[in-house]
């Protein structure tokens, strides 16, 4: 459906932005928003498509309370960056949230956005694919895929021994390393590039 390719080429322009700003150690704001309006995109088009996101996924195997709070936690923060006001019109009394915001949310979001990306699409930019075992190396004990986290604490050794600067710029030097690599890049699930540009009615340029 023309529709829903439309919406898989917006979410994934959001999360490609949000990538390069995170990557850059930039504007952890627009990284939030971006990556959870992208992310939300994916997981309705997979719902649709009944292919098993990673919020479908989480809401089937955790308590309900915990997969409350954490969809909270997502919409807690998005919202206060978000509106002004609340439903019934008035200022939002939401500045606890906003200066207890902190970038190393923005990793988790990053995550799921661009592994539901790939869920829908079946490919993803190589920047995505090393996202996920940098994500996993740091926080892979809370999921449940052990084999993913040990190859990934392998990958990036002693990750969680350095500062948060360095984190990101060992997550970028392995992103060059692999772009210079013409076997990764060959992969048929590899897309070539971060940002596309894409054809078509919705980013032609005016006359």
């Amino acid at each position: 459906m023309q529709h829903t390719g439309h919406k898989i080429r917006i979410a994934r322009a959001q999360l490609a932005t949000a990538l390069d700003l995170f990557l850059e150690d930039s504007d952890p704001v627009s990284v939030h928003c971006l990556a959870c309006g992208g992310g939300e995109i994916l997981d309705a088009i997979g719902s649709h498509e009944q292919r098993p996101t990673t919020w479908q996924t989480m809401e089937r195997l955790m308590p309900p309370d915990k997969f409350d709070a954490v969809r909270r936690q997502r919409n807690e923060y998005w919202n206060s960056f978000k509106h002004y006001t609340t439903h019934q019109g008035a200022p939002r009394n939401d500045l606890p949230q906003i200066e207890d915001f902190d970038d190393d949310l923005n990793d988790h979001f990053l995550f799921i956005g661009w592994y539901d990306y790939e869920t829908v699409t079946g490919s993803a930019p190589v920047h995505a694919w090393l996202l996920r075992p940098w994500w996993f190396a740091q926080y892979g004990k809370v999921a449940v895929n052990p084999e993913g986290y040990a190859n990934a604490r392998q990958e990036f050794a002693g990750i969680n021994n350095i500062s948060r600067a360095e984190r990101k710029r060992l997550l970028v030097d392995r992103i060059r390393q692999a772009e210079r690599d013409p076997v990764v890049m060959s992969k048929s699930r590899v897309e070539p590039s971060l940002h596309i540009p894409f054809p078509g009615p919705l980013f032609k340029p005016k006359p």
